[in-house]
């Protein structure tokens, strides 16, 4: 029985560059990690607070944002762990490879159910007073500002994916 191992290629890298990779790693992992804990708490704190929230699909439309905030925090880790990608001045560039891939998955995400929840609170306002159950809502700054919010984890994915790339890719 053959046991085939993963190819793991190693390239020297100089002290500096190794210092730098591991205290951004750690710097930036942790800073985005705090602001992914505490932009999910305000996006399910504020989203089931909204005018909308008796809607039954506002709270699949919060759950959405909540699970970009969820997103957002993978992105946090796989940054942090980009410290231990560098040992004894080698970069393993096939795990550094691997998770520059995988931050750009983390903001796909990010932006897919950012917008899925977006479009979920439209359609909520939308389609709002035209049951005689339910009332009428319209776009009130409490919305707007939620909308709003839900560009946080867009935009901090991405910075996690380029400042992610930029440590764990040095000479590229």
């Amino acid at each position: 029985m053959t046991v085939h191992r993963p190819y793991w290629e190693h390239v020297p890298v100089p002290d500096d560059v190794a210092r730098r990779i591991r205290s951004g790693a750690v710097r930036f992992g942790a800073g985005s990690l705090v602001l992914s804990l505490v932009e999910g708490i305000a996006i399910l704190v504020l989203g089931f607070g909204l005018p909308t929230a008796h809607h039954p699909i506002s709270g699949i439309a919060v759950m959405f944002g909540g699970i970009s905030a969820f997103f957002h925090f993978f992105s946090s880790i796989t940054v942090f762990s980009g410290r231990s990608y560098v040992k004894n001045g080698q970069l393993n560039k096939t795990a550094a490879g691997k998770a520059c891939r995988l931050l750009a998955v983390f903001w796909g995400g990010t932006i897919a159910t950012s917008l899925g929840s977006c479009g979920l609170l439209a359609m909520v306002i939308r389609s709002s007073g035209r049951s005689s159950v339910l009332p009428e809502v319209q776009y009130t700054p409490a919305i707007i500002g939620y909308l709003l919010l839900l560009l946080v984890p867009c935009v901090l994915s991405a910075v996690n994916f380029f400042i992610g790339r930029h440590l764990l890719r040095p000479a590229a």
